[in-house]
């Protein structure tokens, strides 16, 4: 067999049809594939083999294989771990890859295409899931307000605390004794607080905290006692919403 093989130049023939596998996973199985000598299982291959060629050529069959590999997730959460948005958006595309692959396969006669008929048939669907997911998470790192009452609410809040914090601040540079202070007329943050960049010279003419400070150590940013209570509340909300993410 061993000869046989090397004959044939297997290897090549397996990493020429790898290049075409959609994933990762489907590279790894088509790279592994033994040859058998067994005459069952071989007329069983060349079985599914044809009835995957009527499916693509026949019926123009070609639903995507192209899927991210998500056993890690699904290890993981079995042990309730919790998982990021970015798995949970795999698992969503894989779930309407699979729903799609299962439609594909059901648009066959299932007398010419038994084995795939048989193999769609246990094809597992959660279509409740996947739109849940792709209706709560944007993206890898943005979760949608409407993902749950609290975490909309929440980010209203915070949207609102932010309002009143740049407002405060705005005040402080209107006021021409603090003008001369400032090094820009701009609101910025440090560390989800909100500051003042203050010229260093005039360093106690807004009484504050300072958290940061330029490269040149020419400016430092400020954070004004009027709205510490304020930025403290901003930093609850926030935590809040963090751990609403990831609830």
């Amino acid at each position: 067999m061993s000869n046989n093989v090397r004959s044939l130049e297997l290897d090549k023939i397996l990493s020429a049809v790898a290049l075409c596998a959609g994933s990762e996973k489907g590279k790894q199985s088509v790279l592994s594939t033994q040859p058998s000598a067994d005459l069952l299982t071989v007329t069983q291959l060349q079985k599914e083999t044809e009835e995957a060629y009527y499916a693509m050529n026949r019926c123009n069959c070609y639903p995507s294989f192209e899927v991210d590999d998500i056993t890690e997730c699904i290890m993981r959460a079995k042990k309730m771990s919790m998982l990021t948005m970015g798995e949970l958006l795999k698992i969503a595309r894989l779930l309407r890859l699979t729903r799609n692959l299962k439609n594909s396969i059901g648009k066959l006669d299932g007398n010419i295409a038994p084995i795939l008929t048989k193999m769609s048939n246990q094809l597992f669907l959660q279509n409740t899931l996947a739109e849940e997911i792709d209706r709560s998470i944007f993206s890898e790192t943005e979760m949608n307000d409407c993902a749950s009452e609290r975490l909309g609410a929440i980010r209203r809040e915070i949207k609102r605390n932010g309002e009143r914090l740049r407002a405060k601040l705005n005040s402080y540079i209107s006021v021409p004794e603090y003008q001369k202070a400032l090094q820009d007329s701009v609101v910025t943050m440090r560390g989800d607080r909100y500051v003042l960049p203050v010229k260093r010279e005039f360093k106690g003419v807004i009484a504050g905290l300072v958290h940061d400070r330029s490269a040149s150590g020419q400016t430092l940013y400020v954070e004004p006692m009027a709205i510490v209570e304020m930025n403290n509340e901003l930093k609850m909300l926030l935590a809040d919403e963090k751990t609403e993410i990831e609830r």
